[in-house]
């Protein structure tokens, strides 16, 4: 069972399997990943699924490599931002009308992993102080080490969660909106060296409105979402057609239950391998952008930065992107 291969991987010491078990592991490993994506299977045992396949060695480069990540496409094009109030203690901005985002950007399929910011960590990014200009001047960071809210001592890498929290397949936690910000700042100069990024291009946090447009979609959304390897930038968009629900409150055009998101009725109780919900993906093809995890933006907090941003429309403009 499911079980059994979570323990079997969590005792076995993978690198010393001898030369004729090592076809079963690799069984194994393919049995785990099947079972992660099957959405008709119950999500605890499709978590479970991933935790083994983190033991035995996730074999998704989108999910394990930072070089190897995958982008959706975002047209550019008008979109509702806000909230429609039905939560009771929702106090977002009511839904209106955003149409200053007139350009095409990429965004992330999946959050970053553990195993993709290990990277930058193991690179020296925490020593780069090109990359911790807002952290410095807040005094948040300084030979190599972030300061964060909270915490007894400074770090050179994410505020260590246990298992399952640590899993190189999951989203990468216990990270500042500054450790966020300079992971993006190093993978721009690395892309930029290895030809990955045109001129002129870079790689950011989304702002709040981008974030949103690419959970909820414009008013108008490909045919079919266009996903692509970082590099693979001149995929051309599919057809748009109208969304059918452009002001909905999920990625996903209608709340039916489980298997969309990692929520509390999923009973997982904790984070969750990249790639768990294909069924809760965005109009564009981007993952697990409800449940799971919170996410950073770069734009700041409304007004002054001491009110959330719901007090005042949304606009680019009025100095709240970094």
């Amino acid at each position: 069972g499911d079980v059994v291969a979570e323990l079997s991987a969590r005792l076995a010491d993978l690198t010393a399997v001898s030369a004729g078990n090592r076809p079963r592991v690799v069984c194994v490993r393919r049995r785990q990943r099947a079972l992660l994506a099957h959405a008709a299977r119950p999500d605890r045992d499709r978590a479970i699924a991933g935790r083994t396949l983190a033991e035995l060695g996730d074999d998704r480069p989108e999910v394990m490599d930072v070089d190897a990540m995958q982008f959706g496409l975002v047209p550019g094009g008008p979109f509702w931002m806000g909230s429609d109030g039905a939560d009771d203690d929702d106090d977002e901005k009511p839904l209106h009308p955003v149409r200053h985002l007139d350009y095409d950007y990429w965004l992330g399929r999946y959050p970053v992993t553990n195993a993709q910011f290990a990277a930058f960590v193991d690179d020296g990014g925490y020593g780069v102080a090109e990359y911790w200009r807002e952290a410095a001047e807040a005094g948040a960071w300084a030979h190599g080490e972030i300061t964060a809210r909270f915490e007894p001592r400074p770090r050179r890498g994410p505020y260590q969660f246990s298992r399952p929290y640590n899993l190189p397949n999951h989203p990468v936690v216990g990270v500042t909106w500054y450790e966020a910000l300079a992971f993006t700042r190093w993978l721009t100069a690395r892309w930029r060296a290895s030809g990955v990024l045109p001129s002129g291009w870079d790689v950011r946090l989304p702002s709040e409105a981008e974030w949103e447009k690419g959970a909820r979609g414009g008013e108008m959304i490909p045919a079919a979402p266009a996903v692509v390897p970082a590099g693979r930038w001149d995929a051309s968009p599919a057809s748009l057609v109208r969304n059918p629900d452009p002001q909905r409150r999920f990625p996903w055009v209608e709340y039916v239950g489980p298997r969309l998101a990692n929520s509390a009725e999923s009973v997982i109780n904790a984070t969750s391998a990249a790639g768990l919900f294909p069924l809760g993906a965005s109009p564009y093809g981007c993952e697990e952008m409800a449940g799971t995890v919170w996410e950073w933006t770069r734009s700041l907090w409304g007004e002054d930065y001491q009110k959330p941003s719901y007090v005042h429309p949304y606009g680019p403009g009025d100095g709240r992107e970094r």
